[in-house]
């Protein structure tokens, strides 16, 4: 089909009109909150204060996963 055909294209040629495109990763994480709101509430505190050290460790997983 003509769709098949442009998408084989496209794998074949190098990149069009000089411009490189950078494959996106997109990164997920998901907590399961407790139906204790008293578990939830200690589990935020340690979260959001610990929020730039786990930003990092995300960024550090990025970067291992690009290379």
């Amino acid at each position: 089909s003509v769709e098949e055909s442009f998408n084989m294209s496209d794998e074949n040629s190098g990149p069009s009109l000089g411009v490189a495109r950078k494959k996106k990763i997109a990164i997920g994480v998901i907590f399961l909150l407790s139906p204790n709101e008293e578990e939830n509430a200690k589990f935020q505190d340690f979260f959001f204060s610990h929020f730039p050290l786990f930003e990092s460790h995300m960024n550090k997983l990025k970067s291992a996963i690009e290379q």
